[in-house]
């Protein structure tokens, strides 16, 4: 693993916040950093979705519930 050292002005920016994206000056999206501060059970860590993006999921095809998958695993 590689490390990268960071001064303290973007140390403070980092853990200002549960989740960061880093982006290069392009705005090319380059990874994420999530504060070591926060546990997997945070809820803060799973994006917010919006009614809008939950309803184009749900009706986009090839959705299938638990159940339908199972099934199909199952027949074969």
């Amino acid at each position: 693993m590689t490390q990268i050292i960071i001064d303290s002005e973007l140390r403070e920016k980092l853990l200002q916040s549960t989740i960061v994206e880093l982006v290069d000056d392009a705005g090319t999206v380059l990874g994420s950093f999530i504060s070591y501060r926060q546990t997997p059970s945070d809820p803060n860590l799973i994006p917010p979705i919006t009614e809008e993006e939950r309803k184009r999921l749900h009706s986009e095809p090839g959705i299938y519930t638990t159940e339908q998958i199972l099934e199909r695993l199952r027949s074969l």
